[in-house]
């Protein structure tokens, strides 16, 4: 998320070695999803999630990452 080579994450197309190709779709859209389930307000969520300006802290409210802790 804060590096510039996108070169294993992004733009891979179906030669994703060992990983799911083009990965930084699928957890950006699972960064959006968790967000938009946890808001209150869908109409606010969805032009949040257009419109962010800080990434870290979009992840943070969203929860996601919270499932990865260790219990």
């Amino acid at each position: 998320m804060h590096g510039t080579d996108t070169s294993h994450w992004m733009y891979e197309g179906k030669v994703g070695k060992g990983r799911p190709a083009d990965l930084a779709y699928f957890v950006g859209y699972r960064i959006a999803q968790a967000y938009y389930d946890k808001a209150p307000d869908k109409k606010l969520a969805i032009e949040t999630i257009l419109n962010f300006e800080d990434a870290d802290q979009l992840v943070r409210d969203s929860g996601y990452a919270e499932r990865f802790k260790k219990p």
